[in-house]
Order: structure tokens, then sequence, then C-alpha cells
């Protein structure tokens, strides 16, 4: 039982896009959040359009929805959206730098991972969303 990524995904995948779009154009870079509850394991320096708790929550929101839809995933799927969904909605950065757009592997390791289709896996060509070079990251 794969991860079905027309189920759970494309509502996901186009917040995530608006996520990482707000991020591009409206956010400072801000030092690692001290608090987060879910996506614990952001130590990096992070560009936030919004709060960081509420942040946070969103990720947690997402990761529960997939989990609902898809109730008998596996735990490295599971894993591997975590880390998708705290990546989008804590883009690392630098200061005086655009915030970097979520790493191509992370999407492809989800797709891999959950056993997604051919069209979800086609999705993390997206350059718009991923990109593919992401030396140095943790987003889980």
């Amino acid at each position: 039982s794969g991860f079905d990524g027309a189920a759970a995904l494309p509502a996901a995948q186009a917040q995530m896009m608006l996520a990482i779009g707000l991020s591009l154009s409206l956010a400072q870079c801000n030092p690692p959040p001290a608090a987060n509850a879910f996506c614990r394991d952001v130590t990096y320096h992070v560009s936030l359009p919004l709060g960081a708790a509420e942040l946070d929550a969103a990720a947690r929101s997402d990761y529960e929805v997939a989990v609902e839809r898809q109730p008998h995933s596996n735990s490295l799927c599971l894993e591997s959206w975590k880390a998708l969904q705290c990546a989008s909605k804590f883009q690392k950065c630098a200061p005086q730098q655009p915030a970097q757009k979520v790493c191509r592997s992370l999407c492809v390791r989800l797709a891999h991972s959950c056993n997604a289709t051919d069209g979800m896996l086609s999705r993390c060509a997206d350059s718009s969303v991923f990109e593919e070079s992401c030396k140095n990251r943790k987003a889980t």
C-alpha cells in the first residue's frame, strides 16, 4: 500500500508552492526558530513569511492530512513527507540572500519511499518549487 500522491499531495503541493512564493518575496532571513513542536530539527536560518509557530502548526496539519488519507504508509514515507513539509515551511536562507527553494532530493525521496506514481515523481522536476543543489541542508 503505497502513498497515493494523487489523493494527498496536489492540494498540499499547491499550498507549498504558495508558501514558497510568499517566503521568497516577503520574508527576511531569521535565526532558527527556538520552539518548534513539530519541525524540531530546523537548525538553520530561515525565511519566515508568517510566525514560526503558525508555520510549524501548518507543517503538522499538512502531515496529519496525509496520514489520515494514507493510514498504512510506511515509516520512511511518513518521515519523507514530514521532511518535505518542514523544508517547505522553513526555507533555508542566508543574510542578504533570497530564500532557497526546497531540495529536489526531498521530493524524489518522498516519491520513492511512498511508491508514488510517475506523475508525482515528475513534479519533482518543477524548478519553480525545487532546486537541484542543496548541500548541507537539514530539514526535518
